[in-house]
């Protein structure tokens, strides 16, 4: 069984994107920037709309009303975070290797992290 549609393409445009930049697939710093940017505006929204379902279930299980689809949806959102949360580790690694190739000492902010 061959990879799903959606990530052949993916690889593809990587290589493209590859031979088009002269084999340097890196984007640059501004960019990577930007994408941490949307990132944390994206893992936001998903632990915000976690809690917004939460609450939902809180009232539905007060109102006496079924809540196993609601429990499903809410599984599905938790077993999808940690893709958000690995994706902005992620860009996080690839700015400090983009600011290493400059010169640059500071580093990005990792969940957790001290620094």
């Amino acid at each position: 069984m061959g990879r799903p549609p959606i990530l052949a393409k993916a690889d593809q445009y990587t290589v493209d994107m590859g031979r088009r930049c002269g084999g340097k697939a890196m984007l640059n710093l501004v960019d990577e920037l930007s994408h941490l940017r949307a990132a944390d505006d994206n893992l936001r929204t998903a632990v915000y709309l976690i809690s917004v379902q939460e609450a939902l279930i809180g009232k539905l299980r007060a109102a006496h009303r079924d809540t196993q689809v609601a429990e499903q949806l809410l599984s599905t959102m938790q077993s999808i975070l940690p893709s958000f949360i690995s994706h902005r580790l992620a860009i996080c690694d690839a700015i400090e290797l983009e600011r290493r190739s400059l010169g640059l000492l500071t580093r990005t902010r990792r969940p957790g992290s001290d620094i």
